[in-house]
């Protein structure tokens, strides 16, 4: 018995861009860009942040900003997941990113106010939540941030 998974395209990508900013829950990690400077794709250190919309190019950055999909079937989607986030990972001739959702189980979003959060780290046990994204209960201890 054999499994098949269902083909990710450019379509399925668009599609949880749109729902995920309507959720407020979309995260961008650039892994890799090209630089001009040595003419090739270099690597990029960071960690995910909450994407921001772009106003320029938007066949292009499909309205994100620090994305770039090059079109016409250049570009490549993986599956993407680990213990925080979930989502799809894009390569292609100018570098590659992820665009991911934060799992809902690990990190239990909280309106406790408008204030964004100062740390990724839990002040009571200290558990790292791998990035700042704001007021959530701890799934560790159970603590509010």
């Amino acid at each position: 018995m054999t499994t098949t998974t269902k083909k990710i395209t450019r379509t399925t990508i668009k599609s949880f861009i749109n729902r995920e900013m309507k959720n407020g829950n979309l995260f961008i990690k650039n892994e890799s860009s090209f630089d001009g400077m040595v003419d090739c794709i270099m690597p990029i250190k960071g960690g995910f942040t909450r994407v921001e919309v772009s106003d320029s190019n938007n066949s292009y950055t499909l309205g994100v900003k620090g994305a770039w999909f090059v079109g016409q079937s250049r570009d490549h989607f993986t599956p993407y997941a680990d213990d925080n986030f979930i989502g799809y990972e894009v390569y292609n001739c100018c570098g590659s990113f992820i665009l991911a959702m934060a799992r809902r189980d690990t990190l239990q979003m909280r309106d406790a106010s408008n204030d964004e959060a100062d740390s990724t780290y839990c002040r009571s046990c200290s558990h790292n939540s791998g990035e700042n994204i704001g007021h959530y209960k701890c799934v560790k201890c159970g603590n509010n941030k």
